[in-house]
């Protein structure tokens, strides 16, 4: 039976080690288990945090997306509106909506 060994070297210099390798080094000092479980909260409070402070960021920005969206829409509609009149006026009605999807197509 083979058991892995963790390696200090490839993680000593990250900011947070792994859990494992505390555990080991704690386990093997006589250290109580409260600590390691106690440590181990932190870290997953301060992840939390971290991702509910990200995804806060990202709401924030989609929001604004939406917000400028909502807000050159009207004009967007005014436009279309006047190119259909202007195709209805020129060619007969089939083309003219053919015409009017492909340039709502190529501005997109």
């Amino acid at each position: 039976m083979r058991f892995t060994i963790p390696v200090l070297s490839l993680t000593r210099h990250q900011q947070d080690p792994p859990v494992e390798l505390d555990g080991f080094f704690e386990g093997a000092n006589g250290t109580g288990v409260e600590t390691g479980l106690e440590r181990i909260q932190a870290r997953f409070d301060k992840q939390r945090t971290t991702l509910q402070k990200d995804s806060v960021e990202r709401t924030k920005h989609l929001e604004a997306e939406v917000s400028h969206l909502d807000n050159i829409k009207p004009g967007i509609d005014k436009c279309e509106e006047m190119l259909s009149r202007r195709l209805l006026i020129q060619c007969d009605k089939k083309k003219a909506h053919l015409l009017l999807r492909l340039t709502t197509v190529i501005t997109d």
